[in-house]
This record gives structure tokens, C-alpha cells and sequence, in this order.
């Protein structure tokens, strides 16, 4: 029992160290008045897989902006309240999660949401339409980009200097 104990908590201290770094990159890196950050938001294996996300990370930073993960936001200081009625009823963590980041991204200046999604018919679906309401709400440009295995990056690409473009 103490084996499995100990085990757990030695895996919960590792998980709140890298999430506490994590955070501490976003304060460190948060763009400045004359930059622009984006904040990628989704499912971690959708974002964070260049198999999966298509290199759509790479494309942003190649185009001189800074990009952040969902989970680099320091959310922990945030009120929800205006959503808060809708995170009550959403049972799914990840959704509740992006929820929360698009909340944030659409009140701080110079950070514009990216939403990459490979789910037309999941949760996924209706986050999105509630991301949308967030986002025009604050009147904040964003992007989203559902994958496709078929798709080109090229398409993404022509996409995502469009939004760069308006953010």
C-alpha cells in the first residue's frame, strides 16, 4: 500500500512541478504591446503531435509569433464566473479546459486563440460553437482549424497567414 502511496504522490509532485514551469514560460514569454501571441487550444494529442497537428504550430512560429499552450496559461488566477453556469454543465474536462483558455485569450490583448480540432461530431462540436460566442462576445479575431488526414498543409497554411493577418 505505502509502495503505491508514495509512487502517487511522487507522480502528482512531477505533474505540479511541469504544470508550475509550464506557467512560468507564459508569464515569462507573454507577448509584449507590439506582438502577438496565439494560444493553441485543444485536445494535447491533436496540438501537440506534429503528426497530428500538421505542423500548424511551426507554421505560427514561423511567422514571428509566439505560441503558448492551453496549458501555459496561468488560468488558476482567473474569474470564470461569466461562463461559469456552462462549465457546470460540461462534463468533459478538455472542453471545460479550452473554455477556459478561449475566456482567457479573449481578454488579454495581443493573445489570439488558435482552436485546432480533428472532431467533427464530439464534444468537440459544440465547444466550438461556445468558443465562437466567447470570442465574439469580446469582439476577438481567432482561428479554427478542424484536421482532416486528407488535407494539405499548404491549405492550412494560406489559412493561418489570413488570421496572422487580422490578429
Amino acid at each position: 500500500y505505502w509502495e503505491i502511496y508514495n509512487a502517487y504522490e511522487a507522480a502528482l509532485s512531477f505533474y505540479r512541478e511541469g504544470r508550475e514551469k509550464l506557467m512560468n514560460i507564459y508569464e515569462r514569454e507573454a507577448p509584449a504591446p507590439e506582438e502577438i501571441g496565439a494560444v493553441a487550444l485543444g485536445r494535447p494529442y491533436c496540438v501537440l503531435q506534429n503528426t497530428m497537428n500538421k505542423g500548424i504550430v511551426d507554421l505560427l512560429e514561423s511567422l514571428s509569433i509566439k505560441v503558448f499552450y492551453q496549458d501555459m496559461l496561468p488560468l488558476h488566477k482567473e474569474n470564470f464566473d461569466e461562463i461559469d453556469p456552462l462549465l457546470k454543465r460540461i462534463h468533459w474536462n478538455y472542453a471545460a479546459k479550452i473554455l477556459k483558455a478561449a475566456l482567457f485569450a479573449a481578454r488579454t490583448p495581443n493573445l489570439y486563440p488558435v482552436l485546432i480540432t480533428s472532431f467533427k461530431c464530439s464534444p468537440d462540436s459544440f465547444t466550438i460553437e461556445y468558443f465562437k460566442r466567447i470570442m465574439e462576445q469580446y469582439g476577438k479575431p481567432y482561428l479554427i482549424l478542424e484536421l482532416d488526414e486528407h488535407d494539405s498543409n499548404v491549405g492550412y497554411e494560406t489559412r493561418i497567414e489570413a488570421a496572422v493577418r487580422s490578429f
